[in-house]
């Protein structure tokens, strides 16, 4: 996923990778960030924030905001309804242009020698 493909309203998958006691910093696919503040979260869960969203765990979110001067995107998990919270996300295919084996192809000759020297 690039930036440009991104839209407000568009639904994501996020892994938190940092958070704090109000808000989680979401890591997107292609290396994107997001915020997900405690007042985006369900008004039904009460309890404190950093009880709710956990590091490392996938959670599907929606596009709320999408800061181009910080190249960040805002998300809510609040805003979703229930078919967007049901619906499977859409799977592509990459097309053969964006697949490239060229950084394997430079380090294969280093991985062989590595392995033969180690036996």
């Amino acid at each position: 996923m690039v930036w440009s493909d991104i839209k407000v309203g568009d639904i994501l998958l996020g892994i938190p990778i940092k958070k704090k006691e109000t808000y989680a910093l979401l890591l997107f696919e292609g290396g994107i960030t997001g915020l997900l503040h405690r007042k985006e979260m369900p008004r039904f869960d009460k309890r404190p924030f950093q009880e709710i969203v956990e590091i490392g765990v996938c959670y599907k979110v929606k596009v709320l905001e999408k800061d181009e001067e910080l190249g960040e995107i805002r998300v809510s998990l609040r805003h979703m309804t229930t078919e967007e919270r049901k619906k499977p996300l859409a799977k592509a295919l990459p097309s053969p242009s964006q697949i490239s084996f060229l950084g394997l192809k430079e380090a294969l000759e280093t991985w062989c020698k590595e392995e033969k020297d180690a036996q």
